[in-house]
């Protein structure tokens, strides 16, 4: 017997199991309808029926979704339950069914269920306003759940992120998100690290930029990400980006597609992602220890035997160098022994094959040593830093021999950082002078009728 339908409502309205279409309009209408009844019990039986249609079609699920989000605004006790017992009998049962996701449900009208419910989730938070808050905490743990245990494919991922984006699209426009401290955020932001490991090695969506950036909406809200996962967040999102292949086979990885995407644009929109991160997480730690903590997940691309993992590294590390010394003020000094090693890093590629490379060590190892000497507070030697980056750029091929004996021994000012940390700031600037012109007497002259070539500036 088919339970009554609300006053008012269409007779192409009625959610009918047979029925595998309905435009998208009349779930809403529906949805309206329902919003505005008083009767709960009649509320729950219709929002039950609405969840038998069938999970297959995408306009569907978005249509299921958009009426149970509109319901949910006045009715969100009972859309809950509704939802609570779908995933009992129905949603656990196909993963029960089919544990490892070799063998899919053989009735398709359920096979995508987890994904109808996961955007009912994302829409309920959209709709909850001020009732957001009481309610996240659950909502999360259920979408963490649902995704954890469904078979995973494009339609379960495209269905989580857009769930999650409309979770954060709630919490950006509640006052109170700030002050309010979330217990499921680590849980949530594995399982998006887990759909970027899992993405292609090619670029053809924005799906990497767009995970990024829900990762960084997620790391602002309390309480403060522990190191462990914002490490997990950092080698992530980094082998993600870096590992893809070189620009000029970019385009030609890509599998066919029935119009080819701009991929030196979802390259830019990507990386101008992954920037926004590191600056979210130095912005969150003033510190010149969350500096070397970034850093130091850069090391192992430093060390690439790929000059494109090189060059990837070198400049992501320049902005975020360039953004922490115009706009953030680090509230602590650094551990000289960590950042001589990363200086050293830096300065070996000074002779990289790339030319760009070489430019932007050069032009990162000038900012690191401006922000120590920021920290120190000293005007003088920083105009004297910055005399030696003007020298540098008109001296001559001898000039540069004598710069480059720097590089050799870039590991030994290493050990001096770490053999004497309390060393002052201007007398290592002068050892480095001194051992630079040291090494440069040092070094044969070439023959003088040949022709100079100038340094590139730093």
């Amino acid at each position: 017997m088919t339970p009554p339908v609300p006053r008012g409502l269409p007779t192409a309205c009625r959610p009918q199991r047979r029925r595998s279409w309905m435009p998208t309009f009349l779930f809403h209408i529906y949805g309206l309808i329902l919003r505005e009844s008083a009767n709960k019990e009649l509320v729950r039986r219709h929002l039950a029926d609405l969840l038998e249609l069938s999970h297959q079609s995408a306009n569907q699920r978005e249509g299921i979704a958009t009426a149970i989000g509109i319901v949910s605004s006045s009715h969100l006790p009972a859309v809950w339950a509704v939802l609570e017992h779908l995933g009992r009998t129905r949603l656990l049962r196909t993963a029960f069914m089919s544990p490892d996701c070799q063998q899919l449900d053989p009735d398709r009208h359920w096979r995508w269920v987890s994904c109808t419910s996961l955007l009912c989730y994302g829409r309920m938070a959209l709709h909850a306003r001020e009732q957001i808050l009481p309610w996240v905490d659950n909502i999360i743990s259920r979408m963490v759940y649902y995704f954890s245990c469904s078979c995973y494919d494009n339609i379960l991922k495209t269905s989580f992120l857009s769930a999650v984006i409309m979770l954060m699209k709630a919490l950006k426009q509640e006052n109170s998100t700030q002050s309010y401290k979330f217990s499921q955020i680590p849980e949530l932001i594995q399982c998006l690290l887990g759909i970027l490991q899992k993405e292609p090695n090619f670029l053809a969506t924005l799906f990497r930029q767009k995970i990024i950036l829900v990762i960084v909406g997620l790391s602002k809200l309390r309480p403060s990400l522990k190191p462990v996962v914002k490490s997990r967040i950092l080698q992530t999102c980094l082998q993600s980006l870096f590992m893809l292949p070189p620009m000029e086979k970019l385009k030609s990885c890509l599998p066919p597609l029935d119009s080819a995407p701009d991929v030196m644009v979802l390259y830019k929109k990507s990386m101008q992602a992954l920037d926004l991160l590191l600056q979210n997480f130095i912005s969150e730690n003033k510190s010149m220890d969350e500096m070397c903590f970034l850093l130091q997940h850069m090391e192992p691309w430093l060390q690439s035997d790929k000059s494109h993992e090189r060059k990837r590294v070198v400049q992501t590390i320049f902005p975020l160098l360039k953004y922490v010394v115009d706009y953030v003020t680090l509230t602590e000094e650094a551990t000289p022994s960590l950042l001589g090693h990363q200086i050293g890093l830096l300065a070996l590629l000074w002779r990289d094959k790339d030319p760009v490379t070489q430019s932007h060590s050069r032009q990162c190892i000038y900012l690191l040593l401006q922000l120590l000497i920021q920290q120190k507070g000293s005007t003088e030697q920083f105009m004297h830093l910055n005399k030696m980056k003007n020298f540098e750029a008109k001296a001559r091929r001898e000039s540069e021999m004598r710069f480059y004996n720097v590089v050799k021994v870039a590991e030994i000012l290493q050990g001096l950082f770490q053999e004497l940390p309390s060393i002052v700031f201007k007398s290592i600037l002068q050892t480095m002078m001194n051992g630079g012109d040291s090494a440069g007497d040092s070094v044969p002259r070439g023959d003088s009728r040949g022709d100079t070539v100038p340094v590139s500036p730093l």
